[in-house]
């Protein structure tokens, strides 16, 4: 039932990006990563689709994006990285 629900959420929200959302979400599931790394295991190419995608499922409040500290610059890192919000 929860599933569906889910399934019927996404259809409602998203429509035609549905099926890249819940891959993203899914590799998410498994840990927080940046961009690159949700491109690289999603096969892909660059070009600005995951980037958009990921800010679209920040907005609509199923991930939260992060800066990682670097400590050997003591300061921010430049890319973010993402995570499912439970």
């Amino acid at each position: 039932l929860l599933f569906r629900e889910f399934d019927h959420l996404f259809s409602d929200l998203f429509s035609s990006k549905k099926e890249t959302y819940k891959e993203i979400i899914s590799l998410l599931a498994m840990g927080e990563l940046e961009t690159k790394e949700v491109v690289k295991n999603l096969e892909y190419s660059h070009g600005g689709y995951i980037s958009k995608s990921l800010e679209e499922l920040v907005q609509a409040g199923f991930l939260k994006k992060t800066y990682v500290w670097d400590l050997k610059q003591v300061k921010e890192k430049q890319k973010p990285r993402y995570r499912l919000i439970d």
